[in-house]
């Protein structure tokens, strides 16, 4: 995740595919941490604690639509 995060956020311009593998290596780091319920405001900026998918807690950390 570390290493994702910092080649997304440091490099000033990244190819589609580039961001792609990115964006696919964070979700499967996600999905490796198992299921989670105790997801809370401070993750999903919701008031009331729900599941996310990997995919839109992706989006989130990257300020992308899912």
């Amino acid at each position: 995740m570390i290493l994702t995060d910092s080649n997304l956020k440091n490099r000033e311009e990244l190819l589609p595919s580039e961001k792609g593998w990115a964006y696919r290596m964070q979700m499967e780091a996600i999905k490796r941490q198992g299921n989670r319920s105790d997801l809370s405001k401070s993750l999903t900026g919701a008031h009331d604690a729900h599941k996310l998918k990997s995919r839109d807690i992706v989006a989130e950390n990257n300020s992308e639509n899912r």
